[in-house]
């Protein structure tokens, strides 16, 4: 499983990480500590199996990211992890991408992965192509 992670908060990503790799034998995680960072790493080399992005960070924040990357891709699997519920509320009105309030444990972080992919794969049509 390919998964880019994007969190400001350094030990937020490890845990993640860490959570994802219990879970999954096989993941390869690109991180961004930024949207921006993240749109780019995602314009080099998306699509992934998830975008895991938190709502508050530097740069684009995650409804701007998750909102430019379902434009050039709308059957990318995406979900927000984020300390704000409101935010959480938002994300699922606007774009239909499923959020995880922190704190959350492993098995709630593999739950919105897989709810997440289920979503993607009940939308109508797909789009492979990359963000220009």
């Amino acid at each position: 499983m390919r998964v880019l992670l994007v969190d400001d908060d350094r030990l937020s990503r490890t845990t993640i990480v860490k959570m994802l790799e219990h879970s999954h034998t096989a993941v390869s995680v690109d991180e961004a500590s930024d949207g921006t960072e993240a749109l780019q790493r995602y314009r080099e080399c998306g699509p992934y199996d998830i975008v895991l992005t938190d709502y508050a960070h530097p740069g684009l924040n995650g409804y701007l990211l998750a909102d430019a990357i379902r434009k050039a891709n709308p059957a990318q699997s995406i979900a927000c992890l984020t300390g704000d519920i409101e935010t959480g509320r938002e994300m699922w009105q606007r774009l239909k991408i499923p959020t995880l309030a922190k704190p959350f444990e492993a098995w709630q972080l593999e739950e919105v992965v897989e709810f997440a992919a289920m979503l993607v794969e009940h939308r109508e049509g797909s789009f492979k192509g990359g963000i220009e």
